[in-house]
């Protein structure tokens, strides 16, 4: 007689995990080894050969204009004529050594792009970047008519790293720098920390905002260790130093230091999102909740539904603005890149077989 189907799902799983979870940590291992020994061949390679160990680091600025327009022209030389083409070419010429001649300057529009990680650790560039943006603007005073849109997405991270990069934006708007901030996909926590620095916020309706809260986490083994007769010495000076470890013994009083201080970080964030956005009724927003664009807009989370991509086209033709994307590229070593690509590419791996093996595995238990 056939049981499988009496089992519980979870004994199913148990049943069917042990072959495909030998079978993925064999494919991982022989992929992994692969990269890794490549990895160590090109690094082989690029130290005999004297590769320079560690470029400099620049600034990029790229018109998006010019992007854009030249993707319209690509399309467009599929549908006219050889004379078309041509005067189509000779007016827009024309028409750029017009503005050249006259000195006609455009109102800006610089684009930043800010991908966060749990320790934003893209802070050191958008310092760059704004810093570079002020001097500028600094030295045209007189013509201040700049604009800045941030492309954020991040989910959010430590208080400090986001906090920090909160910073770095309110520098743009001491400034008297108009910030608008897009959020295409995801800035919560820290991220929504970030966007409510901005004078605007707009966001795809399905992107995901909010989770105005603090998470405090701390594993704690004091009880293993006590299992195998292991002692831990953890000295501390200061009666609140370190209230909660991860080896120590959990006390009440340390419990509660700990739920103290992380409800002392939530009120500074809270009074962070009030000082920027003072209409917001905190008690119904700062939940730690999330939300999507479309429903944060009747509760003043965002001010817009829209995407980057419309905003920046809007810009183009209904403002005429010269719309450019900035970047900092930091000063990174032939290593450094190396390795960024193996982690990627081991990622990928992981991440693809893991996939695979979960499908094949819920396949045999549906059967």
């Amino acid at each position: 007689m056939d049981t499988s189907n009496a089992l519980s799902f979870p004994d199913r799983l148990i049943q069917h995990v042990s072959p495909e979870l030998i079978l993925f940590v064999g494919q991982v291992a022989v992929v992994l080894l692969a990269i890794l020994g490549l990895a160590a061949g090109l690094i082989a390679i690029f130290s005999s050969l004297g590769v320079k160990a560690r470029p400099s680091a620049r600034l990029e600025a790229k018109s998006i204009n010019d992007e854009w327009s030249e993707r319209k022209r690509s399309l467009e030389s599929f549908f006219l004529s050889k004379k078309e083409w041509k005067a189509r070419l000779k007016a827009d010429d024309d028409a750029e050594k017009k503005r050249v001649d006259t000195g006609t300057s455009k109102k800006r529009l610089w684009v930043l792009d800010f991908k966060g990680d749990v320790e934003a650790s893209h802070v050191d560039s958008l310092r760059n970047e704004v810093t570079a943006i002020l001097d500028l603007v600094t030295s045209q005073r007189s013509t201040i008519t700049d604009e800045v849109l941030l492309r954020l997405e991040s989910p959010g991270g430590t208080v400090t790293g986001y906090g920090l990069a909160s910073s770095q934006l309110a520098r743009l708007r001491k400034a008297g720098i108009k910030l608008t901030v897009a959020i295409d996909e995801v800035a919560a926590s820290g991220g929504y920390m970030m966007a409510v620095v901005g004078n605007r916020i707009i966001a795809n309706p399905f992107a995901v905002i909010g989770s105005i809260g603090v998470i405090g986490s701390v594993p704690n083994l004091n009880r293993l260790l006590k299992r195998f007769d292991v002692d831990y010495l953890e000295v501390t000076a200061g009666e609140h130093k370190r209230p909660v470890s991860m080896f120590g013994a959990l006390t009440p009083e340390g419990v509660q230091k700990f739920a103290d201080q992380i409800q002392e970080t939530h009120v500074l964030f809270r009074n962070h999102v009030k000082q920027f956005r003072p209409a917001l009724d905190l008690d119904k927003v700062a939940t730690g909740e999330i939300w999507h664009g479309a429903d944060g807009l009747p509760l003043g989370l965002v001010d817009e539904l829209a995407t980057s991509d419309e905003y920046i086209d809007r810009a183009r033709h209904e403002e005429d603005r010269d719309v450019i994307h900035l970047t900092w590229r930091p000063a990174r070593s032939w290593r450094d890149r190396l390795e960024e690509s193996v982690s990627m590419m081991i990622s990928n791996v992981v991440e693809k077989t893991v996939s695979r093996s979960l499908e094949r595995t819920l396949q045999r238990l549906s059967r």
